[in-house]
């Protein structure tokens, strides 16, 4: 399996773009944390309702997640 695209250190705005670029499937990391949060939680969140992707998350470590998307 393909390992996810991290986004997490990019400014705000790059969450639709690396949607855009990825393949049905692929998975973006997009925050790392106790809660979901981070400059793409509104876009994740966006191009979830629009039905662009899927959003879940997985522990991370100790006390963290890392949220990510996949790409529908």
């Amino acid at each position: 399996m393909k390992e996810p695209t991290d986004i997490t250190d990019l400014h705000r705005g790059m969450f639709p773009l690396a949607l855009h670029d990825a393949e049905r499937g692929d998975r973006i990391i997009y925050h790392i944390g106790q809660h979901c949060g981070g400059p793409h939680r509104l876009d994740a969140a966006a191009a979830c309702e629009a039905g662009l992707c899927l959003l879940f998350c997985k522990k991370h470590g100790e006390g963290l997640f890392a949220y990510l998307a996949v790409k529908k």
